[in-house]
């Protein structure tokens, strides 16, 4: 029987720690992200709080909250805590008493942009795929290194990945468990009501980011989600670049970019690179699919020429490659046809 109970007492979860202790834990939170001039926004705060407290995420439920604000509101109640809403979005800024709110900022002149290379390197969670920031050239890309097999391109820039290690810095993307959350945090802060429950319940399904990012672009918080995610985007960008003395500016407002070089996946999206004819394409989230831009023809490697049957093989081959790890977005912004669409 002993051992029978020793077994449960293993598996049983631990006792959280008493509410007043969870509202100071709070406390310490905001003023570690103040004193580093960070966000402060209501959604950024939780998970960082489940984390100080040695747990994956928060549970106010654990506590008889229904939602993360009704948190904050007690523990504002209860003297340890300021809150103000946001300039933008549902979240709320939290402060300390006796403190200005220091509104965390996004820039004014494009507040939903997000350089292109930055943002195809850190929201692609795809796997097989590296992804990099080359000091040199100040450009974030990503590669399929399975493609080296049969293109030189790419076998060349693994290449150079592995001689001069110094000059790539790794880039880990935000997974899909982190972006799910993301907008399960986003839905649990909208005002109670019809629209809340929709979003809520489509991270039930089966894909529930899919499921949620087509639901959202039909509602009116869809510019609210936007600057929340954008927001939390801009956040990692700025931790990673702080942890690898990368000196980047994600919004790219002042930036020309680079084009990637050759052996490298496209851009998602974002500005054109410097020289490139054609339309600015919209920011990540833009209320509709960019036209498409002309895209700069790539140096040739150089080598023997091949047959054009081996050419159009091998430009069959990337095409395949490239599609299968496209977003949901680049393949909305290719240009297709009807008659394409219908030919077998």
């Amino acid at each position: 029987m002993d051992v029978f109970s020793h077994q449960a007492d293993r598996y049983r979860p631990p006792t959280p720690p008493p509410l007043d202790a969870v509202f100071m834990e709070l406390t310490r939170v905001v003023q570690s992200l103040e004193s580093s001039g960070r966000s402060t926004r209501s959604a950024g705060i939780k998970p960082r709080l489940g984390h100080s407290l040695g747990a994956l995420s928060f549970d106010e439920s654990q506590y008889g909250f229904v939602s993360f604000r009704q948190f904050l509101e007690a523990a504002q109640q209860a003297g340890h805590i300021v809150l103000t809403q946001a300039s933008s979005g549902p979240d709320l800024n939290v402060g300390l008493p006796g403190r200005p709110v220091i509104e965390p900022t996004v820039p004014s002149a494009q507040p939903d942009r997000i350089r292109a290379d930055l943002w195809s390197t850190f929201m692609d969670w795809t796997t097989e795929v590296q992804r990099v920031y080359d000091r040199e050239r100040q450009i974030a890309f990503r590669l399929r290194k399975p493609a080296e097999a049969y293109d030189p391109d790419v076998r060349r820039l693994v290449q150079e990945l592995a001689e001069d290690p110094s000059r790539y810095v790794p880039i880990e993307p935000v997974s899909m468990a982190t972006q799910t959350q993301w907008a399960r945090d986003f839905s649990a802060a909208q005002p109670t009501g019809a629209e809340r429950e929709m979003l809520l319940r489509t991270l039930d399904a089966e894909r529930p980011l899919q499921e949620f990012t087509y639901v959202v672009r039909t509602l009116p918080a869809r510019r609210d989600w936007q600057t929340y995610r954008n927001v939390r985007v801009i956040d990692t960008i700025k931790e990673w670049a702080a942890r690898n003395a990368v000196s980047v500016d994600p919004a790219g407002t002042q930036y020309v970019m680079a084009v990637p070089p050759p052996g490298a996946l496209p851009l998602s999206r974002g500005p054109v690179p410097q020289g490139v004819p054609g339309p600015l394409p919209l920011a990540p989230g833009a209320a509709t699919a960019p036209a498409h831009p002309r895209v700069p023809a790539q140096p040739q490697s150089a080598g023997p020429a091949a047959s054009p049957g081996t050419e159009l093989a091998t430009l069959r081959a990337r095409v395949h490659d490239l599609v299968d790890h496209m977003t949901t977005e680049e393949l909305l912004a290719l240009p297709f046809t009807l008659g394409q669409l219908y030919r077998r």
